[in-house]
């Protein structure tokens, strides 16, 4: 369970992300957000980070802040960005 794993390990961003992605994949966009902002924490230049956060704010109807998300992940060099849109 990742969320046992999470309390384990706190700091770990990749388990934060592979539960933001068990999150997307059933539309639980909320708990998406949590975790790829917690993930942004511990990643800041992390473009996955940056192209889930936006999909995210994209279908939780913050679109501005979704291109601002997506756009900062091609600057850092995520070629697939809105894979998650």
């Amino acid at each position: 369970d990742l969320g046992c794993a999470i309390e384990r390990a706190p700091d770990d961003a990749q388990l934060r992300l592979e539960r933001a992605a068990t999150n997307e994949a059933r539309g639980a966009w909320r708990e998406v957000l949590e975790d790829v902002e917690a993930a942004a924490r511990l990643r800041p230049g992390d473009p996955e980070v940056f192209g889930l956060r936006a999909s995210a704010k994209d279908n939780l109807g913050d679109h501005r802040g979704a291109l601002l998300d997506y756009d900062q992940a091609l600057a850092l060099g995520k070629d697939d960005a809105f894979v998650h849109a």
